[in-house]
């Protein structure tokens, strides 16, 4: 059964083909869907960190947030590579009929939107209630 995660893989795959990427598709559309985690990562933070009223995860040295985002990308690489469950994908979305392929594409938008959407949101809610580090 093919998943919402495989849903924007393909998506992303599809669109980076379109632009005319033919040397490593695949995997930039596994770093453009990691992309998107991390910043539902931070929104997820950030939300969590104004309802607490407390610093978490984001004053932690450097050196951890970038294994934060190493694993998150190494967890999307796997979903999609590992078992070569991207040929699965692939094979599964090939066919879709033309409503599904638009419906598909629109829960895409859709995700791509909201992520952004809520990313800004919990920046703005964080700059107008500032939680000072004691």
């Amino acid at each position: 059964m093919l998943t919402f995660i495989d849903n924007l893989y393909y998506r992303f795959y599809r669109f980076i083909l379109s632009l005319g990427e033919e040397s490593i598709p695949r995997y930039n559309a596994v770093l453009l869907l990691s992309i998107l985690s991390i910043l539902n990562f931070i929104t997820v933070v950030g939300l969590i960190i104004i309802v607490t009223r407390k610093i978490i995860i984001v004053d932690l040295p450097k050196g951890y947030l970038y294994i934060i985002g190493l694993l998150i990308v190494a967890l999307n690489s796997y979903r999609v590579f590992g078992n070569n469950r991207y040929k699965n994908i692939e094979d599964g979305f090939k066919n879709e009929s033309k409503g599904a392929r638009t419906r598909n594409n629109l829960l895409a938008v859709t995700y791509i939107v909201l992520t952004i959407l809520l990313f800004v949101v919990s920046l703005v809610c964080l700059n107008s209630n500032p939680i000072v580090k004691k």
